[in-house]
């Protein structure tokens, strides 16, 4: 679950960042980071990461509600949206296509979180300064939960964390570190906290 002051993103949030980079293919494009991504077989034009936002979304794989683990080319990440009883939205990236896309899918299935900093109508002092372009920013944010330092990057008005969220949550079974690379997966219930 996200640290206080920070909230999981919605549909419009995700909307807003991808109308921000220039839409979903734009979006899908900047937000992948430039590690592991290119190496992809479906990597046409060595194109489909640029991380030209500095989300620096980087392949995580998922877990699904059978607790069978996949690590084929994708990252996907929580948005606090819900469907239905079952079904919750969240982003997602993936190595064979350069689009970013919201869909639903399965609660109990271990996604990674990326949270989104609460008052988005406060004013960005970074907006309109030619020094810092959008997405590139040196601004930190410390969990004082764990003491875990996370790197931030700014949209227009949004705050955005440019890592995985990794809060080890007490009864979440969470996925494998070793199969996880260091990115945390929770279900949609831990995400949304």
């Amino acid at each position: 679950s996200c640290p206080e002051g920070w909230h999981l993103p919605t549909q419009s949030d995700w909307s807003e960042l991808f109308r921000t980079l220039g839409g979903k293919v734009s979006a899908g494009i900047a937000l992948k980071s430039t590690k592991d991504w290119q190496k992809s077989v479906f990597d046409r034009d060595g194109k489909n990461a640029t991380n030209a936002s500095g989300f620096s979304a980087l392949l995580s794989g998922s877990e699904n509600r059978n607790g069978e683990f996949s690590y084929d080319g994708k990252a996907f990440f929580w948005g606090s949206d819900y469907y239905n009883d079952s079904l919750a939205y969240f982003m997602g990236l993936r190595s064979d296509s350069d689009e970013a896309y919201l869909l639903g899918e399965h609660k109990d299935n271990k996604y990674s979180a990326r949270c989104l900093k609460d008052n988005p109508s406060a004013k960005n002092e970074f907006v309109g300064k030619k020094a810092l372009p959008i997405g590139q920013t040196n601004q930190q944010f410390v969990d004082v939960r764990d003491g875990k330092v996370y790197k931030t990057v700014t949209y227009g008005k949004q705050t955005w964390m440019a890592e995985d969220l990794l809060y080890e949550v007490v009864n979440d079974e969470g996925c494998f570190r070793l199969y996880c690379q260091g990115n945390g997966l929770y279900t949609w219930k831990t995400a949304v906290g």
